[in-house]
């Protein structure tokens, strides 16, 4: 889009600008609009690798696990998928991050897929404490169940 354009050569030509945090979530938004994961992705990381655009980190995490779980629909070579845990991993570790619950809840779920049923129980326990709930105690259970925890 010319949109894009216009914000990526207002980057390179003002690389301190002192509306580079507005601009960059305008390029997020923008490329979320316009359904462009690959954007989305790229821009998302490029947030977080700058410090001088911290007040924005925490949407642009948000974005880059939208966008991560798209990208992972279509993967063939699990690069995607591995990113996406790792970058859950790290959101999940964040105690303050506002989605706390949907991310420990999506990585709970892919230990579970994976095979790693420990992390799987533990990180659900930790859910289950958390945000007490019959979809959380289910989860919980279930995970217990995988893991061949039958006495619990």
């Amino acid at each position: 889009s010319s949109l894009i354009s216009v914000v990526e050569f207002y980057e390179k030509q003002f690389p301190r600008g002192e509306d580079r945090q507005a601009l960059y979530r305008l390029w997020m938004d923008v490329c979320a609009d316009m359904k462009d994961v690959a954007c989305v992705y790229k821009v998302s990381k490029n947030i977080q690798g700058d410090s001088e655009l911290k007040g924005i980190h925490e949407d642009a995490s948000v974005e880059q696990l939208a966008a991560l779980e798209d990208l992972n629909k279509s993967d063939k070579d699990g690069k995607y998928r591995s990113e996406l845990i790792a970058t859950l991993e790290k959101s999940v570790e964040k105690r303050g991050f506002r989605r706390w619950k949907d991310a420990a809840t999506r990585l709970a779920g892919l230990y579970s897929a994976d095979g790693q049923h420990e992390k799987a129980v533990r990180l659900s326990e930790e859910i289950n404490q958390r945000y007490p709930s019959e979809e959380a105690l289910y989860r919980l259970q279930s995970s217990r169940f995988q893991a061949k925890q039958y006495v619990e």
